[in-house]
């Protein structure tokens, strides 16, 4: 048993990696960053309608509490910070020198994942809170008309979406972008490897 035992360690100690196709791979990857690019101006292109919506009923709708013109301006404001940071990402989805070396590859891929781990995470909960304080500033108007009952519910909904959004989706989101970061990584740094050992 112990020979079998050495001869399967010695066998798996030979075994290499197949050779792997540079152009595939970079293939790969820029198939892979047009599905970012897609994703990203898809939440862009919804964000933008929904901002425009969102201003069309502000101004054909008579207000008469001020703290629902501030709430309303608080989501408007939340909207353009979601938009600036989709921008920022598409700016860097841009840069045409990435197909140089696999270490360039590399670090664009790495610093990309930092930013939109940010992005997921920080920036998110700064957008969540701006959209929270604004739902409760742009609802003070309709409490006033409202029994108790019903502002409790209203407001039970708004925190239990908080919270799913914030504790389910968002990290099935976080996860999705990770897998799809990890698998980029590993085969460009496959492609690293082939061509330092070549």
């Amino acid at each position: 048993m112990k020979d079998f035992d050495s001869l399967l360690n010695i066998w798996n100690s030979q075994k290499t990696n197949p050779n792997i196709d540079y152009k595939e791979v970079i293939e790969s990857y820029k198939k892979s960053t047009v599905l970012f690019k897609n994703k990203i101006w898809t939440e862009l292109i919804v964000m933008l309608i929904a901002m425009f919506g969102i201003t069309f009923f502000w101004i054909k709708t008579d207000f008469t509490y001020f703290t629902t013109h501030a709430g309303i301006s608080l989501i408007l404001c939340c909207c353009m910070f979601y938009i600036y940071n989709q921008i920022k990402s598409l700016k860097s989805l841009e840069n045409d020198s990435l197909f140089e070396k696999p270490e360039k590859h590399i670090q664009f891929v790495k610093k990309f994942r930092k930013t939109r781990y940010k992005q997921n995470t920080l920036n998110y909960y700064i957008y969540s809170a701006g959209i929270g304080i604004a739902m409760l500033l742009y609802f003070i108007e309709f409490f006033s008309y409202l029994d108790s009952t019903l502002i409790v519910i209203a407001i039970s909904f708004l925190i239990i979406w908080f919270l799913i959004t914030s504790f389910f989706i968002r990290k099935v989101y976080i996860q999705k972008e990770e897998k799809r970061f990890k698998e980029m990584l590993a085969e460009l740094e496959r492609v690293q490897q082939q061509l330092s050992g070549d």
